[in-house]
């Protein structure tokens, strides 16, 4: 659960450290914007990787011989979490060999899209990979970024 009280209260705390006055008139809304804003862009750090491959856990039963399942340039972003500001916005490469399972091509792309949003870089595409091994029986997988 994300407090956005509290976080109104620090952006007030911050509009005021940075010599702004958090009661006039262009700014009295601006730390309940900024707490929806949180709410909506972090709500991905509630999910672990199991809630997310659950979230789009309809697969389809794979062809004996299925080849690659790729889906290319699926846009995605994400916040820095050293300086949680928006640092990331990519597009990424998904591909995996299906042994027995293949989930639908709109799933990967949705998928791509519900990760938690503060991550590192490099741990972005590990917790993806990872977690889609887990809900996904696979003969190997890609997952590239493009910044």
């Amino acid at each position: 659960m994300i407090d956005t009280k509290a976080i109104e209260e620090h952006i007030k705390g911050i509009l005021v450290a940075l010599g702004e006055d958090p009661e006039r008139e262009g700014l009295i809304e601006t730390p309940a914007r900024v707490a929806r804003m949180y709410e909506e862009v972090f709500q991905g750090i509630a999910y672990s990787n199991s809630d997310i491959a659950k979230m789009f856990g309809k697969t389809f039963e794979a062809p004996a011989n299925a080849g690659p399942v790729i889906v290319r340039d699926i846009q995605v972003f994400s916040y820095c979490e050293h300086h949680m500001a928006l640092m990331y916005d990519m597009s990424v490469n998904v591909a995996y060999i299906p042994k027995d399972r293949v989930i639908g091509l709109s799933k990967i792309a949705r998928y791509g899209c519900k990760a938690p949003a503060a991550p590192g870089k490099a741990r972005l595409g590990y917790r993806r990979d990872n977690d889609r091994g887990n809900r996904l029986s696979r003969r190997g997988s890609r997952y590239s970024r493009h910044p």
